[in-house]
């Protein structure tokens, strides 16, 4: 039998913000002006783990990290796999579906993400999940915190829900 892919794993690490018209490939300061964003994936790394995540040191270098643009375009998406990261043998992978850049400020924004998590652990199901980070600078430091977490499946939901129904209807038989 297999299982969900349970707990979180959060993420620090370091980034460029890139200007859609300057060529040179420059970065600026002015999340307000950045176009996309690229993780320097040497410099991120997991920070704190939980649940089936556990396994995994902190300190651990993330394997891959995607860019993304801002504004957001969904219905583009330009990447699947936004982070992947192996540790012992078993590799975790987050698939995204659709991601949001929201309170855009100068010196910092927020990225959710909704998407697939999976693992190359044989008793471990591909499982829905969320990523939220934070991405901030401060004109000279450009650095994110990220978590990613499972989320119950609708039929884990259904059958809590069954089970609570159940408890209610035999406390009334009871009564």
């Amino acid at each position: 039998m297999t299982a969900p892919i349970e707990g979180s794993i959060g993420f620090g690490g370091e980034f460029n913000a890139y200007t859609q018209d300057d060529e040179s490939g420059s970065t600026t300061t002015d999340m307000t002006q950045a176009s996309s964003i690229q993780s320097i994936d040497e410099n991120t790394a997991v920070i704190a783990t939980s649940g089936d995540f556990t396994g995994i040191p902190d300190f651990t270098v993330v394997d891959s990290w995607a860019d993304f643009d801002i504004p957001a375009d969904s219905s583009e998406i330009p990447f699947q796999a936004f982070w992947s990261v192996s540790s012992g043998g078993t590799t975790f992978t987050m698939n995204i579906e659709s991601f949001d850049v929201s309170n855009l400020e100068t010196d910092s924004f927020d990225f959710e993400a909704v998407g697939q998590l999976t693992s190359t652990d044989p008793s471990l199901d591909t499982t829905p999940g969320i990523i939220d980070a934070t991405f901030n600078t401060t004109g000279v430091e450009a650095t994110f915190s990220a978590t990613s977490t499972s989320i119950p499946s609708p039929s884990t939901l259904a059958l809590l829900g069954i089970g609570l129904i159940g408890l209610g209807a035999a406390a009334r038989v009871r009564a």
